[in-house]
């Protein structure tokens, strides 16, 4: 995921959690702006419907949206040690 450095870390964390093991801790996720500046928002179709079914703007707006946004998920730490202090 280019937009997240730490994704080969979070994704094994993401399969963890997906087969049902208990990290010790809710799963979060965060945004925040990127404070970049450079950006334009892709222009909006006329219509609700046309926002959600322009496979050209949807797309648009995604990466708009991945560059716009700082995303974190709480995902810090490993699973097996948070298991390990909580056995303690």
């Amino acid at each position: 995921m280019r937009y997240k450095p730490d994704w080969d870390r979070a994704k094994e964390r993401y399969f963890a959690w997906w087969q049902g093991e208990d990290c010790g801790r809710p799963a979060l996720q965060i945004y925040a702006p990127s404070g970049r500046t450079d950006l334009k928002p892709p222009i909006a179709p006329p219509n609700i419907e046309q926002r959600y079914t322009d496979v050209g703007f949807v797309m648009e707006n995604m990466l708009y949206h991945f560059k716009e946004w700082y995303f974190y998920r709480a995902d810090v730490g490993n699973c097996d040690d948070r298991k390990n202090e909580n056995d303690s």
